[in-house]
C-alpha cells in the first residue's frame, strides 16, 4: 500500500466549492459535538465505533450508504444502502490514548495497512 501525505488546503480543494447549508451546519455541529462528548479515552474500541458510526450516519449517510463492520475491518461505508454494495471507505478505530497504533506518514502501523483493501491511502496532518 502507498501512502501519500497531502497538505489539507490540498485535500480541501474540492470541498471548499460545496457550499453547506446552514441546516447541514448546524446538524454538522450538533453531532461533533455529541460524538466528541461521547468519547472515552478508558473505553475500548468497539465503543469508538459505534460513536463514529452513529455520528456518521446522522451527519452524513443516514438514507446513503450502508455503515457496518466487514470481515477484520473496524468500520465500512458501502458504496449503496446495502452490505452487498463495494465498499468505498475503510475507518480503522483507535482509542485516543493508543499511540503505539496510530497511522503516520513516519510510522506506518504494523498491523493497520496490512488489514485494509490494497487502495492508495492519504494521511492528513
Amino acid at each position: 500500500m502507498r501512502f501519500k501525505s497531502i497538505d489539507p488546503k490540498e485535500a480541501t480543494r474540492e470541498l471548499i466549492k460545496y457550499r453547506p447549508q446552514r441546516n447541514e451546519i448546524d446538524l454538522f455541529k450538533g453531532n461533533l459535538s455529541h460524538l466528541l462528548d461521547n468519547i472515552d479515552n478508558d473505553e475500548r474500541e468497539e465503543h469508538l465505533k459505534n460513536n463514529i458510526r452513529d455520528f456518521l450516519l446522522d451527519t452524513f449517510y443516514k438514507d446513503t450508504n450502508f455503515i457496518n463492520t466487514k470481515d477484520a475491518k473496524d468500520l465500512v461505508i458501502h458504496n449503496g444502502k446495502t452490505n452487498k454494495e463495494s465498499v468505498g471507505v475503510i475507518i480503522e478505530a483507535k482509542r485516543p490514548g493508543n499511540k503505539s497504533e496510530m497511522l503516520s506518514i513516519e510510522k506506518p502501523s504494523y498491523r493497520t495497512p496490512t488489514r485494509c483493501a490494497p487502495i492508495n491511502s492519504y494521511i492528513f496532518h
